[in-house]
């Protein structure tokens, strides 16, 4: 099972679970009533973006529980969940601990940053002081190497992924 933090405009605002349950992935989400408008909340990883649904007032939270076929979207540790429908994932054309990183793409989450890097077979690795901060993964059929930073963009040690 997945754990993940929902934000909205920067801040964590309730929680989400997604677990495998056959060939479906079971979400469910809970937050706390920021908005008296209707809420849609949102998954993203590194290349998809899904809209989950509208959350529904129930016992003083907003919930949603719902299914999704594992052949239309992969839940992995560093999704994100907010409650804005705007891509969470832009171009990243800055410096992560003093290094530039060609053609990477960062995302807000948890008051910190991800940092993507696509991973080219046929060149050296870009940073190579910072490689033990990074790790490499697995999305699409494509590799990329992730980076954590704390939100003074200091890089974090990576966790051990859980099996998926």
């Amino acid at each position: 099972m997945y754990r993940y933090n929902v934000s909205s405009g920067g801040r964590t605002v309730g929680r989400a679970e997604v677990e495998k349950e056959g060939l479906y992935w079971l979400v469910r989400v809970s937050c706390e009533p920021v908005s008296e408008a209707f809420l849609r909340v949102s998954a993203e990883n590194i290349s998809k973006h899904l809209p989950l649904g509208i959350l529904i007032p129930q016992s003083g939270t907003l919930t949603l529980e719902r299914r999704i076929a594992r052949s239309r979207f992969c839940f992995y540790p560093d999704t994100v969940l907010t409650l804005d429908e705007s891509p969470r994932w832009e171009d990243f054309s800055g410096e992560a601990a003093g290094w530039m990183l060609p053609g990477a793409r960062a995302c807000h989450k948890d008051g910190g940053w991800l940092i993507c890097v696509p991973a080219m077979r046929e060149k050296p690795f870009a940073c190579m002081p910072l490689f033990c901060f990074f790790r490499l993964i697995m999305r699409q059929e494509k590799q990329y190497w992730l980076l954590e930073l704390d939100g003074e963009m200091n890089p974090l040690m990576p966790e051990k992924l859980p099996e998926s």
